[in-house]
């Protein structure tokens, strides 16, 4: 059921399959190409298109409109099936030949022309033996030299038998886009001048490009205005270029929205309209061609078929349009987690985020902005709540963003026999310590947690307190790992309160004792009185952090964020002098991030549970009208302050 979902990128075969309604447009070129006079010469049409324009799928339907034309015979000719070691000429000829003599073309046509053919191999011959200084056998030159006339001559005898013959030879050439250089000037000089005979039509499908490539190499042309040169070589072969007709955007949707639901139905998930609205959004300005789709369709199938139970379809999605169409954002992502799946959006990782987003393409931005929220809204902390559906697969969920890389991740796994090391020395704190910071500077340190996680039997008191007293040493990303480790602990251990109390007292990473203090509220195996006493260890280290302005003022919102569940902030924002008051009055300012760019905002209703805003108004007054150097060092607070006070006033 899976591998009917690849699309071996074959174009279709009839009309039937036609989803991008270019029928019509393929019957009106078979009438015309049926109508066209050609008793006299030859004539060449054009299909001009990019690789994967749908030439191929044109040319198909062409052919099944004109069929049935019992005055028309239709060759086929595909040069890319010959290997460079073929003669071009010979092979062309040749199927020419195979084709008349199948449609019953008069003996005498079929005899003239295979002369035609074998003088023109001799003509080659020639050319080989006095370019590259081969000596050809005499048998060769005699097998093929049976005609006297010259090549000019017999060619003039076919030009006047063919000009009275009641049919219409249609020589369809496709995949001229795959030919080396010296194999495209072949063809055309087939088409120019060895077979430009009476009562046949060439219809050529390629991409200009790719031609005017081939025709400059080795200065075919000549050596000045190579392009211009190719330009009018080409006009003087082709009477009627045609340019593919460019895919209907709204048709393609229309295409892309059946495969993509076709895909969704078959891992029994319906994919609601938002999201299949916006993977159509997000999709469209990456795909030029049907051809994008397919490549698209084919890696989503893939990544469905390997992940399907374990992420979230929607962000799995949007994740392979980057795989595909921008895999250099795609990897900085994956080896970015701290970055893109921050537990704290702090300035330093903003201004790297800025970085990574100042060099990205506007469609790659809104797809990060869609996959990692916290990014670009107004929040600095992160906490996972389950969507509509209980689903907490999202890739903004730090517990499953490595899943959605799975198949990358390799070399930042460890082995069975480099965990055991590791727990075999944790009997050793600073052993384990010096480890531990290893593991995290190789970035496998999220391996390690997550398989200490499966076999919690390995988890011991060293590991634990090791884990809580090292989170202020590496990032904080890896809190969700360690809280997981600490509440299992706990089940398994009647030590685990006494080693949590000591590791606290000696973390010195305070938005991680918060976090962890929060989270053990929730924990029903540990005792009340326990868990308030942990809460009052880090209430002191709070109060003692904010007395002795020991937490950056950039990080106080966010800091205040963690303390409000803990019902001490009111506690913070007493007795403070003017120097006290303005350092905690940044707790208001917020950050909001729009399409990486950095925006500051006073808070001044969240302000309003703790202070009289006219109180602190009058206060901030006489500092700036007395000079003060806190006016001085802090403008900015004081410039936001008055801007949200006063749109607060008009309100």
């Amino acid at each position: 059921m899976i591998n009917y979902n690849y699309n071996n990128d074959l174009p279709i075969q009839n009309s039937k399959e036609d989803l991008l309604n270019r029928a019509e447009f393929a019957e009106n070129l078979a009438t015309a190409v049926s109508n066209l006079p050609t008793q006299n010469n030859s004539f060449t049409i054009g299909l001009i298109g990019e690789w994967g324009s749908g030439k191929s799928s044109i040319l198909n339907m062409f052919e099944e409109k004109i069929k049935n034309n019992d005055k028309i015979i239709i060759m086929k000719f595909n040069p890319w099936r010959f290997s460079q070691m073929d003669n071009l000429y010979n092979s062309f000829f040749t199927d020419l030949i195979i084709t008349l003599e199948k449609n019953n073309i008069n003996k005498d046509i079929i005899n003239k022309l295979k002369k035609y053919k074998d003088k023109i191999i001799l003509s080659s011959l020639h050319i080989l033996k006095d370019v590259a200084h081969v000596s050809a056998p005499l048998e060769i030159y005699k097998m093929f030299n049976k005609d006297d006339k010259t090549l000019e001559e017999q060619k003039n005898d076919l030009n006047k038998i063919l000009s009275v013959i009641n049919k219409k030879v249609v020589i369809i050439i496709d995949d001229i886009d795959r030919l080396v250089s010296k194999e495209v000037q072949q063809l055309f000089q087939i088409i120019k001048s060895l077979a430009d005979f009476p009562n046949i039509t060439y219809l050529l499908s390629f991409d200009k490009n790719h031609v005017y490539n081939a025709l400059n190499t080795n200065q075919f042309l000549g050596n000045n205005n190579v392009n211009k040169n190719s330009e009018q070589f080409l006009n003087k072969i082709i009477q009627m270029p045609i340019n593919i007709p460019k895919i209907n955007s709204e048709d393609l949707k229309t295409f892309a929205e059946k495969r993509i639901t076709t895909i969704f139905t078959l891992y029994s998930e319906n994919i609601k309209e938002k999201e299949l609205y916006n993977l159509i959004k997000y999709n469209v300005p990456f795909m030029k061609n049907l051809r994008d789709l397919n490549r698209y369709i084919n890696l989503l199938t893939f990544n469905f078929a390997s992940l399907h139970n374990k992420v979230n379809l929607y962000d799995l999605s949007l994740l392979s349009i980057l795989q595909l169409f921008d895999n250099n954002i795609y990897t900085i992502i994956k080896n970015n987690k701290q970055l893109f799946n921050p537990l704290l959006l702090n300035d330093k990782t903003k201004k790297e985020i800025s970085k990574i987003l100042k060099n990205t393409s506007e469609p790659t931005k809104s797809i990060i902005f869609e996959l990692f929220p916290v990014i670009n809204n107004e929040f600095n902390h992160i906490k996972y709540y389950p969507d509509k559906n209980g689903n907490l697969r999202k890739i903004s969920n730090r517990d499953y963003f490595d899943t959605y890389f799975s198949f990358n991740l390799d070399s930042k796994k460890l082995s069975k026999t480099e965990q055991n090391e590791i727990i075999n020395i944790s009997k050793n704190k600073k052993e384990l310590t010096k480890k531990l910071i290893l593991l995290h500077e190789k970035d496998q340190l999220s391996s390690f947690l997550i398989n200490l996680e499966s076999t919690p039997k390995e988890i011991n008191e060293n590991l634990v307190y090791c884990l809580i007293t090292l989170n202020n040493i590496i990032d904080i990303y890896y809190s969700d790992y360690i809280i997981t480790i600490v509440q299992e602990f706990i089940k398994q251990s009647t030590a685990s309160y006494n080693i949590i109390k000591k590791g606290l007292n000696e973390s010195k990473s305070l938005l991680f004792n918060l976090y962890l203090v929060d989270e053990l509220q929730k924990n029903e195996s540990l005792q009340d009185n326990k868990k308030h006493e942990l809460k009052e260890i880090v209430k002191e280290k709070c109060l003692s952090d904010i007395s002795n302005f020991n937490i950056p003022k950039e990080d106080m919102y966010t800091f205040l964020s963690y303390v409000e569940p803990l019902k001490i902030a009111n506690e913070l924002y007493s007795n403070e002098d003017n120097n006290e008051l303005i350092y905690k009055l940044y707790s208001f300012i917020r950050v909001e991030s729009h399409f990486g760019e950095s925006h500051k905002k006073f808070e001044l209703k969240h302000m309003k549970k703790y202070y009289d805003k006219e109180i602190i108004k009058d206060k901030l007054e006489k500092i700036k009208k007395n000079n003060n150097p806190l006016y001085e060092n802090n403008k900015d607070l004081f410039g936001l302050f008055e801007k949200s006070y006063n749109e607060n006033h008009i309100k």
